[in-house]
Order: C-alpha cells, then structure tokens, then sequence
C-alpha cells in the first residue's frame, strides 16, 4: 500500500537535481471509466498510419484467435512487443462518444497511452508533460506530488504508472537516487497488478542501470524481467528480447562466458 512518507523521500531526491518543488495541486480522483488513452503518436507509425490519434480510448484487441482487454497502459507496450510482429492486430474503442474500429499493421506501432485519470490529475499531468523536454525533473515532481493524493488500493494502478514516468524522468534528468527509488516505488505499486506491470517496470528500471554502465544491477534488473515475463509467456517476445539484453550486458561487463550462455 502507499505510503505517504514515500513521497516526501521522493521529492527530496528531485531536490538533489537543484530544482525547485511546488506544491501538490493534485485532488482525489473522479470516477473514471475503463480503458486507455492515446497519449502520442509517433509520426509516420504503424498507429497514424492506422488512423490512431491522440484522445482516442481504447477497450478491446484481438488477433486471429487472441485477444483480449486494455487494462493498462502497460498491456500496450506489453502487446507492441507480444503482437505486433505476429500479424494485425484489430483495436476496437471510443473516439469522443463514437464507437471506433482501428487496424494495426505488423511490426511496431510507436504510440503511447495513459489511464483514464481525473481532471484534475490530468492537468497536473499535461503541465509537467510541457516540462519534460527542457525540464524533466520538475515534471516528474509533479507526477510524484500527485501520487501523495491517490490514496487506497482502486489507486494502485495509476500510482504505479505515475511512479513510473516519473523514474524515466529523473532518468533523463541525470538524478540517479531519484530515478532509483521511484523504480522501486512503482514496483512496490505494481505488487498486486501482475507480471505484465511488473515485468515492465523492472525492465525499464534495467534500461536506465545499463546507460549508467551499473551492469551488475541491470543484469539483476533485467533477470527479474525475465521472471516476471515467463510467468506470462515463457517463450515470448517480451522474454527473449530481455534475454538479448542481459547478453549484452554481460558483454559491456566482460563476461564473455556468460554472455554466450
């Protein structure tokens, strides 16, 4: 369960960057609806290709005899890497009040989403989005200044999700401690989401380790991917991608041996 002390570490480690906090402007969430948001588009993608378009929610997938619900914005990134390759995937959701049918070509999609969130969480949201280019840290501020708010376990999802933008952010901001205890937060979030969330966070917690070439926690990070992926698919994607990446972890390190494991 969240802490809120957890919180105020966490924002003591975006201070380490120098920059300025400013206080929570988050509120309880609204009541909000099932599915996820189009957050981006990557230009000339499979997804604008596709007639994806940012706001437009998505419900349902399926491919040949697969298919299955969006519960997360995880099951996206999760299925870009599961699916994708295999064929096109049918996305079946909502844009404004209109029922919508969108058909994703193989190969990667290139776009993002985001969960239903309050209004209020998704202005605090979209501010620190105009921040992130020239000033990641102080967007991630705000993420984390949200998650304060988002008390009891129905919350548990979007404080996961908001922990883990927030990671990448101080990620790219160069804040080391900040990125690391926001990763470990979110996993802490993600207890009782699954081994898709999981997997996921443990995989971009791995990413962040190897640019710092700390290549024995990477591997640790990136070994626990491939745990929580097996739990899944054991011989998917998503698995053997992650093992492709502890090789060349292995690698950088020196560890021939291992590597050719």
């Amino acid at each position: 369960m969240f802490q809120p002390s957890l919180v105020a570490t966490l924002l003591l480690c975006t201070l380490a960057s120098g920059q300025n906090t400013a206080p929570s402007r988050a509120v309880l969430p609204d009541t909000v609806s099932s599915g996820v948001v189009v957050d981006e588009v990557r230009k000339g993608s499979n997804a604008e290709q596709a007639g994806l378009q940012v706001g437009d929610v998505l419900s349902n997938w399926s491919r040949a005899e697969a298919s299955g619900k969006f519960e997360s914005p995880f099951d996206v990134s999760y299925l870009d890497v599961e699916q994708s390759p295999r064929g096109s995937v049918v996305v079946e959701g909502l844009r404004g009040v209109e029922p919508h049918v969108w058909r994703l070509s193989p190969n990667a999609w290139h776009f993002k989403a985001r969960p239903q969130l309050s209004a209020k969480v998704l202005s605090d949201y979209l501010e620190g989005q105009k921040l992130a280019e020239s000033h990641p840290a102080d967007a991630a501020q705000r993420l984390i200044a949200d998650v304060s708010q988002l008390q009891g376990s129905s919350h548990a999802l979007i404080r996961c999700w908001l922990l883990f933008r927030a990671a990448g952010l101080l990620a790219k901001a160069k804040n080391s401690p900040g990125s690391d205890s926001a990763y470990q937060h979110s996993l802490n979030e993600a207890a009782e989401l699954g081994p898709i969330v999981r997997a996921q966070v443990f995989e971009a917690w791995g990413d962040a380790l190897r640019k710092r070439n700390e290549w024995d926690r990477s591997e640790h990070s990136l070994e626990q991917a491939v745990a929580e992926g097996q739990k899944v698919a054991p011989d998917g994607l998503f698995v053997a991608n992650n093992l492709m990446h502890i090789v060349y972890v292995r690698w950088q390190r020196g560890d021939l041996s291992g590597a050719k494991e």
